[in-house]
């Protein structure tokens, strides 16, 4: 969700994307969603944009960001996920907390 998380990336395989995103999240966001507002596409390519929402549990920051997915497809099966969204926001609530909160894998 931020640059922290790029440590790893690109997330490659199942457990990567279990535990370098959503295991992180589940940490470190209180209330976290992801919320799609618009879809479009189909076959090999879907287009979403919506809401990230959560409040950092390190110092209680909250985020409202949006965001836009964009899925490649093939044989029905996600072959490569690419999201663009408004890191400014993580970015300060992660700047508020202290460096020993700061998301730890």
């Amino acid at each position: 969700m931020d640059s922290s998380d790029a440590d790893e990336s690109p997330y490659i395989g199942l457990d990567a994307v279990r535990n370098l995103i959503f295991v992180r999240l589940q940490n470190d966001w209180d209330d976290f969603s992801l919320s799609a507002q618009e879809t479009t596409g189909g076959d090999e390519v879907v287009i979403a944009s919506g809401r990230f929402r959560g409040i950092f549990k390190a110092n209680g920051a909250a985020v409202n960001a949006q965001f836009v997915q964009v899925f490649q497809f093939r044989d029905g099966k996600i072959l490569k996920p690419q999201a663009y969204t408004d890191t400014a926001q993580f970015k300060e609530a992660l700047a508020r907390a202290p460096v020993s909160a700061v998301m730890t894998p």
